[in-house]
């Protein structure tokens, strides 16, 4: 996945904890959020250079742009960040409920870096399809069971059948 399409995926998907995302949808959209951070981080920094302001009211400004700054964070940045490691721990078969070992100091981060570098299950998991695998992505994929359950359903098939033809015969072929 390219860069341009990892970060519109991630976007769409901005309040999505389901699905999966691949290790490139993730760093691409982490390389994003980087390099979006630094240049408004510059942006500021330059307006507040040029700004010709006192002392006191350049610190009330700074006080108001900082609270905009972190909701405008929040909303661009940790959420879709957030629900973005929660597919990416999906699609490595891990519950997103392990984003939560965080919590641990130090040792939490490391593991869930770990948990994030590796490779993601190929072909379908319990959270959806593989990302990176076209064929896995179709709605009416054939889902392939075992020749047991296979013939149980045919049986099931069969005697459904057999019922209705019985019913059109008594109600329906014999009706006035």
């Amino acid at each position: 996945m390219g860069f341009l399409a990892a970060v519109a995926s991630s976007y769409t998907n901005i309040l999505s904890f389901s699905g999966r995302a691949s290790r490139s949808e993730f760093w691409w959209v982490m390389l994003f959020q980087t390099l979006a951070t630094i240049a408004i981080s510059l942006g500021l920094i330059a307006f507040f250079a040029q700004a010709q302001m006192t002392e006191a009211e350049l610190a009330q400004n700074m006080l108001a742009y900082n609270g905009a700054a972190t909701i405008a964070w929040l909303i661009l940045f940790t959420i879709p960040a957030t629900t973005l490691i929660v597919r990416r721990l999906h699609d490595t078969d891990r519950s997103g409920w392990w984003y939560w070992i965080t919590l641990i100091p130090f040792i939490g981060a490391i593991i869930l870096l770990v948990f994030l570098l590796q490779r993601g299950t190929s072909g379908r998991n319990s959270y959806g399809h593989d990302p990176l695998n076209p064929a896995s992505r179709r709605r009416n994929a054939p889902k392939v069971y075992a020749p047991e359950i296979m013939a149980k359903r045919a049986k099931n098939e069969a005697a459904r059948r057999a019922e209705i033809m019985e019913y059109y015969r008594k109600n329906v072929a014999n009706a006035p």
